[in-house]
């Protein structure tokens, strides 16, 4: 199972994006998390990618609509013949909220496993 922070490819990064940009301090902040971000993600990929060398099953979880699934690594480990990528309410699996109800959040999930392609 791999699933490196997301926090950085999170859709809610936009809502301070207005903020950041007149605050020199915070940019400065953002960019050094955003690359560390990265750094995390090629890893994760690059483990995945391993993994399906050495002929070993992987899962990657993300939230689906995180930008990290448009990452130039993650596409081309997306259009592997061999890795199949599906989405996933967690509310399916008994995710909840802080007020005890079911809670939604759309997650993407990608394997090489070919059992779990066919699930």
């Amino acid at each position: 199972m791999i699933s490196p922070p997301c926090k950085l490819y999170s859709q809610l990064q936009n809502l301070s994006k207005n903020k950041r940009e007149t605050k020199p301090e915070l940019m400065h902040q953002f960019i050094e998390e955003q690359a560390k971000a990265k750094r995390l993600l090629r890893f994760a990929i690059e483990l995945c990618e391993l993994c399906r060398s050495l002929n070993l099953k992987f899962v990657f979880e993300h939230p689906y609509a995180a930008t990290s699934w448009q990452d130039a690594a993650m596409i081309r480990l997306l259009k592997r013949a061999d890795v199949h990528f599906a989405r996933a309410d967690q509310c399916s699996f008994g995710l909840r909220g802080p007020e005890g109800g079911l809670h939604q959040k759309a997650t993407g999930f990608l394997t090489n496993c070919q059992r779990w392609h066919k699930s």
